[in-house]
């Protein structure tokens, strides 16, 4: 029996990031990943921590205080999870405490005293995937599947992920399904229960009760299953993981907006390899480093784009010239649905004065204002509403420079009044349509499934959406088309507003993977992400900041950054993949000691705020 047990506690504290020994009591038998409750402070007050080891001495022997109690008999952080948690916060410049916080659920003692272990073998004949043999032959792959839907009515991707899943299951193992957002679960969910494979699907979903969530914990870490659900599903337990499916990754869903920052793509790829499985990456519009990886022979494109829907391309800024007016017309007169994609919600995208035209920015920073469903201005730069006053002209009333998704829904209603119009945004859960005469008016992500595809799909603002100043804005507006495209019937037409040059003849093909590549190498002859990685750190306070600038300057690993240009409250460094370990452990190290030392830092505050993946600030 163990002497002692290793414990970490599930806490963002920085001074809590480490193993702590305690001396296990004459009889008390503990196993890895237990929950144990210990003294620890000055004031010796109990604390709930984690067992991550257990060893027959430690180097602490006479200081050391023995475990309380118990607290969970069944053990409920896996080997793999805490390794991955290990990497990740290496990788990420984190803490392993704050990310085991985010990996364990809320503990619900009756939904655990009632659980029993049960086993569901595999049983069912199933199809093979068409892409079941390609991806056999290599540990990680990236496949692009058909634009349109299959005979089933399934989404194509939800089909090729059940099937792949299936025959994991077959040969005894788990997959873990990685998913952008609720309306692709919901997508996985109907392709799950199509073949039959409900019971043997365990998701992870934090809409679900704290009961339902903690049982879906306890069977994932006892079961052969299939594990699915959003971006922190990447972390839970999957016995016997066999196969890693991740779908969209360049959906900034994907990206955690709490520390330390990461992203499901490279959190999956650190466990592929800590837990040699196999990993699939689909998408109809890949990543700007999904096409790095593929150019460096990491993953392998695996294509099967066979049908497609036909395509038009406007190049004009007008939403809806005569041409494309006349054919929704035609088509819900022949009652097809219709869907337009739009990129803003509200009821206005920007505003200028009536009197002089100048456009009206935010009071409080000069960003752009807008004007949501409930008629009030907004601004999407620092998230301020409430009145904007009036223009240095001395005009009040403001007019609309374009319409956004509720207006335009309000706007399209008269214009087509024996068609029934339906606005979709993140705001509504609106996830499927009936056929007919429907208009579909939604914000980009929250396109409506209808049966049989649309039989037009417009996106109305593809020229706005590429125009970004922001480096990932082609790749996002990318998928966004790619996405809304999947949705056009087999005799679809889709139709893009406003592009020109080669952007628009790879639009015309749905040539997306061209798109991003050619995008990617432009990145490349000027070193930026994803050819290079970008950190930015950032503090309250612009006196420890500097402090911080200057311990980084004295460092030999200095000469592997190169600045960029920051603000007051930030620094931001480009650096190489090679040095990004080295580079992980000086942020973090640097963080502790100007933390330490600092005069304006006040009790449990985490003073300097590090991402080590922040393309957001270009």
């Amino acid at each position: 029996m163990a002497r002692y047990a290793k414990v970490r506690f599930p806490s963002a504290l920085p001074q809590l990031d480490k193993e702590f020994d305690y001396s296990v009591p004459e009889g008390m038998v503990l196993a890895f990943g237990q929950l144990v409750s210990v003294p620890f402070g000055p004031k010796r007050s109990l604390k709930t921590g984690i067992v991550v080891g257990l060893a027959e001495d430690s180097i602490f022997a006479d200081k050391v205080l023995p475990v309380t109690e118990i607290t969970s008999v069944k053990a409920l952080i896996t080997t793999e999870q805490l390794d991955l948690a290990l990497a990740v916060s290496q990788r990420q410049a984190g803490s392993v405490g704050e990310l085991l916080s985010t990996i364990l659920p809320k503990r619900m003692k009756r939904t655990e005293a009632s659980y029993t272990k049960s086993s569901r073998p595999f049983q069912g004949v199933l199809p093979v995937s068409k892409f079941h043999d390609s991806i056999q032959a290599t540990k990680r792959a990236y496949i692009q599947c058909d634009f349109i839907e299959g005979q089933s009515g399934l989404s194509n991707w939800a089909e090729e992920f059940v099937l792949l899943a299936a025959n994991e299951l077959r040969k005894g193992r788990s997959t873990l399904v990685v998913l952008p957002d609720f309306r692709a679960v919901s997508d996985f969910e109907k392709a799950l229960e199509h073949f039959r494979l409900s019971e043997h699907g365990i998701r992870i979903e934090s809409s679900d009760s704290g009961s339902d969530r903690y049982l879906s914990y306890l069977r994932s870490l006892d079961e052969i299953a299939i594990v699915y659900g959003v971006r922190s599903t990447s972390f839970m337990p999957a016995r016997n993981l066999g196969l890693i499916l991740l779908l969209d990754d360049a959906d900034d869903s994907h990206t955690e907006q709490s520390a330390p920052y990461w992203n499901s793509r490279d959190v999956l790829l650190q466990r592929q390899e800590l837990e040699d499985c196999r990993m699939v990456v689909s998408s109809l519009s890949p990543s700007a480093e999904m096409v790095r990886l593929i150019g460096l022979d990491y993953f392998q494109r695996i294509s099967n784009l066979q049908l497609k829907p036909l395509t038009r391309v406007t190049n004009n800024h007008t939403r809806l010239d005569d041409e494309s007016f006349g054919y929704i017309s035609q088509c819900l007169r022949s009652g097809k649905p219709v869907l337009i994609q739009t990129s803003n919600l509200g009821q206005a995208t920007g505003v200028v004065c009536k009197k002089c035209r100048e456009l009206r920015t935010c009071p409080q920073c000069e960003g752009r204002v807008w004007i949501d469903g409930a008629s009030n201005f907004r601004c999407r730069s620092c998230k301020f509403t409430g009145s904007i006053g009036c223009c240095a002209c001395g005009g009040s009333e403001v007019s609309v420079i374009k319409l956004g998704s509720s207006g335009l829904a309000e706007s399209l209603e008269k214009a087509f009044p024996d068609a029934n119009v339906v606005h979709s945004s993140g705001q509504e859960r609106i996830t499927e349509v009936d056929r007919g005469s429907t208009l579909v008016i939604a914000t980009t992500g929250a396109e409506p499934y209808v049966h049989g595809g649309y039989a037009c799909v417009l996106l109305a603002d593809a020229y706005s959406m590429v125009a970004g100043s922001r480096l990932r804005s082609l790749e996002q507006a990318a998928l966004r088309w790619a996405n809304a495209a999947s949705h056009a019937a087999r005799d679809g037409l889709v139709i893009f507003v406003g592009l020109t040059g080669d952007v628009a003849s790879q639009a015309m093909q749905l040539d997306f993977f061209s798109m991003i590549e050619a995008d990617f190498k432009d990145r490349v002859e000027l070193g930026l992400p994803p050819a290079t990685r970008l950190v930015s750190i950032t503090s309250n306070s612009a006196a420890d900041l500097s402090d911080f600038q200057n311990e980084i300057q004295q460092s030999p690993d200095n000469s592997y950054l190169r600045k960029l240009p920051g603000s007051a409250n930030q620094l931001v460094f480009i650096y190489p993949y090679s040095e990004g370990a080295k580079l992980s452990e000086l942020f973090v190290s640097t963080s502790l000691k100007v933390s330490n030392r600092s005069k304006h830092r006040k009790p449990g505050q985490r003073l300097f705020r590090i991402c080590m993946d922040d393309s957001s600030v270009l």
